[in-house]
């Protein structure tokens, strides 16, 4: 099967260094369930295939409900996510120096390398400035002030200009962790 982005560009050219996933949902404009990098190796697949359709979902919301057109991951967001994952990786058992099939070209697995609870945690509620969302034609997009923010509760935003990036809204469930692609965020 081809796969063809928006840009031209093939997933087979996306991971001719190696498969990767920004949380093992999404590379950009395209989304999958127990993608590359996912915990596949430590958690149940279903309990993973599950919070990933939640989480893709609210995703796909906001291109069903007219807020915009697409949603795809970021690229720097997605770098940064396999810096700080590989990081993580190598402090595992299966870094340690045994044969494994999760292990990647370079001997670093290529596996979700942190904790179940943490997947959980990420897969709530997608952070927006990890995502590059791009606004219908004009008069669609409702114009604002304000950058572009999700209400969790309401599932409404606003933005100046025709593509930006989305900066989060606060949960509505409480404090999440870091947002922005930064690896820094990624780090425990």
């Amino acid at each position: 099967m081809q796969i063809t982005g928006h840009d031209g560009h093939t997933l087979e050219q996306a991971w001719a260094q190696g498969p990767t996933a920004y949380l093992a949902v999404s590379i950009p404009n395209f989304f999958m369930l127990n993608g590359p990098t996912g915990p596949v190796g430590n958690f149940s697949l279903i309990d993973i295939a599950e919070l990933q359709w939640g989480y893709i979902a609210q995703l796909i919301e906001l291109v069903r409900s007219g807020q915009c057109q697409e949603v795809s991951a970021a690229q720097s967001a997605l770098e940064a996510y396999d810096v700080a994952r590989k990081e993580a990786a190598r402090k595992t058992v299966f870094g340690s120096g045994c044969n494994s099939w999760y292990l990647d070209a370079e001997g670093v697995p290529n596996t979700w390398p942190w904790s179940q609870q943490r997947f959980r945690d990420e897969m709530a509620a997608p952070k927006l400035d990890a995502f590059v969302l791009r606004c219908m034609p004009r008069g669609v997009c409702r114009q604002g002030r304000a950058p572009l923010a999700i209400s969790p509760s309401r599932n409404r935003w606003s933005a100046p200009g025709s593509e930006i990036r989305a900066r989060r809204a606060a949960p509505a469930r409480g404090p999440r962790a870091p947002s922005g692609p930064s690896a820094a965020a990624w780090r425990e």
